[in-house]
């Protein structure tokens, strides 16, 4: 699965509608006058940590193979949630 950003594509034809909404998981593609718009329904979190915070998170992060910490944080929620749906 391949997760984007909402995104403009300047291409129009019908058959790259057809195909993309093939493939679509969540999310929308929407025809528009200037091309196609593919919404994700992603939605962006803030959150302010100390540096040293960070730094722990990153480092969490490398240990357990995530790319980053938004992948850590991602692994950790899904972690609660399974933790939550075996209580």
């Amino acid at each position: 699965m391949i997760e984007i950003k909402p995104i403009l594509l300047t291409e129009s034809a019908q058959e790259l509608v057809e195909l993309l909404e093939s493939v679509l998981v969540s999310g929308e593609i929407n025809k528009r006058s200037r091309g196609i718009y593919i919404d994700s329904d992603l939605e962006v979190v803030r959150v302010k940590v100390t540096s040293d915070l960070k730094k722990e998170l990153q480092q969490k992060a490398k240990e357990l193979g995530k790319r980053n910490v938004e992948e850590l944080l991602l692994y950790a929620v899904q972690k609660l949630d399974n933790v939550e749906e075996t209580s």
